[in-house]
């Protein structure tokens, strides 16, 4: 009868061990999955810089896509297991807004480009008038 005691005890023992080896890989599962939250305010954030640069003029449509996905991403449930979408919609609303902010950016550099242009040509037609022989 001692014998029986001891198996018990023993596969109690094991038993607990594995209820509390399956809880922590459960808990080790969901945690692999983050809550977008973070993924959220680095959209929101990429989307008022691109307009504060000017993005809406320039690039409306990546404006446009940027804004429409993170309003999905904001919809989309951030527990578990619809975090993961929402945490894709708000990487690529994040990509859309800085490609907008990037398009804005080349625009103003290449506004500024053409004004330096100007600028040197007005400078070479001055330069050669004043190299010219005054008229008699």
């Amino acid at each position: 009868m001692t014998h029986d005691r001891g198996t018990r005890r023993t596969f109690v023992t094991t038993s607990r061990y594995a209820a509390l080896v399956l809880l922590v890989s459960a808990l080790c599962g969901c945690a692999a999955t983050p809550l977008p939250a973070d993924r959220l305010a680095l959209a929101a954030t990429a989307i008022e810089r691109a307009e504060r640069e000017g993005a809406v003029a320039v690039a409306p449509a990546e404006m446009q896509a940027a804004r429409d996905k993170l309003a999905r991403a904001e919809r989309s449930p951030t527990t578990r297991p619809g975090a993961a979408d929402a945490g894709r919609l708000a990487e690529q609303a994040e990509a859309d807004a800085r490609l907008a902010e990037a398009r804005a950016r080349a625009a103003r550099t290449t506004a500024a480009a053409a004004e330096v242009d100007r600028s040197l040509d007005a400078l070479r037609e001055e330069v050669q008038r004043a190299a010219e022989p005054p008229s008699p």
